[in-house]
């Protein structure tokens, strides 16, 4: 019996470390409530800050402006409502982002506050600091 339990544990342990493989770079995932593509042209990007949060200074941050965090063309204008916002004008394909706030990395998953951002990012992918960068596909 013991044989038994401990062969069926080793099948699984090795498909899943073949599962977690597979693609051979780094890990895209969807989470659930992430939103699908988005049109190519101009995108307004906004965060709502969560109770308790506040902040001088928020940017979009990514592989779009070399994850410059002080970027003052990736600023975002703090709304009536308390959320911030930027419109960018994006062409198709996949960019990568953050939101960073008064110079910092705010949550560095950002996949714990997709209820806070619009347009809810395609998904997520490891951003090889032990944290989760957010990923919209244009087209």
């Amino acid at each position: 019996m013991k044989k038994t339990v401990l062969a069926v544990l080793a099948v699984l342990l090795a498909a899943s470390l073949v599962a977690c493989g597979e693609g051979g770079g780094s890990s895209t995932t969807k989470a659930a409530g992430t939103g699908g593509k988005v049109k190519a042209g101009k995108i307004t990007f906004s965060y709502k800050p969560l109770p308790g949060e506040e902040y001088g200074v928020m940017n979009l941050v990514g592989d779009f402006n070399g994850w410059n965090p002080s970027d003052p063309n990736y600023a975002m204008e703090k709304q009536a409502d308390g959320s911030w916002a930027i419109t960018v004008e994006f062409a198709p394909g996949r960019y990568i982002y953050k939101y960073t706030a008064d110079g910092q990395w705010i949550f560095q998953d950002q996949s714990e506050v997709v209820d806070q951002m619009e347009p809810k990012p395609t998904g997520f992918m490891d951003d090889g600091f032990g944290g989760k960068n957010a990923y919209i596909d244009v087209e």
